[in-house]
């Protein structure tokens, strides 16, 4: 059971989480950005500096996507189609949160091959919904 003060920390951390997941999908679906570029916009807008996350955040387009726990944030812009894994959180007080989600750009090869891996999968069927990414398997 959690305290009233812990379950604030833990909105305040999921509040913030939630901005920068919301600032990495409009970074990344206005066009060509680095993995450093989306970084970069997740701290700006969950308020946070990099050391002050609850662990460091992943941010890994493309292939990169498919490499267990991929920290290295490359600075080369990547344009048309793609995919996004951001596994990112934030810390309010020592209490974290935790959100990862994955984007799709576009319909192409890049963009599902990209989500294949992640899934472990090469047969990644309609994966777009609503305003977020949700993928399933034919």
């Amino acid at each position: 059971t959690k305290t009233a003060y812990e379950i604030e920390c833990l909105a305040e951390a999921t509040r913030r989480a939630v901005l920068g997941h919301k600032r990495t999908q409009q970074v990344f679906a206005a066009g060509p950005v680095s993995e450093l570029g989306v970084h970069l916009a997740y701290l700006e807008a969950s308020e946070q500096d990099d050391m002050w996350t609850p662990y460091k955040n992943i941010v890994a387009l493309g292939a990169h996507s498919a490499v267990l726990h991929y920290v290295a944030y490359e600075k080369t812009k990547v344009a048309g189609d793609t995919s996004l894994l951001v596994d990112a959180g934030a810390r309010c007080n020592g209490y974290g949160s935790d959100i990862t989600r994955t984007y799709v750009r576009g319909s192409g090869g890049p963009a599902r091959v990209g989500v294949a891996h992640v899934c472990g999968s090469s047969a990644v069927g309609p994966y777009i919904e609503g305003t977020g990414t949700s993928i399933r398997r034919r």
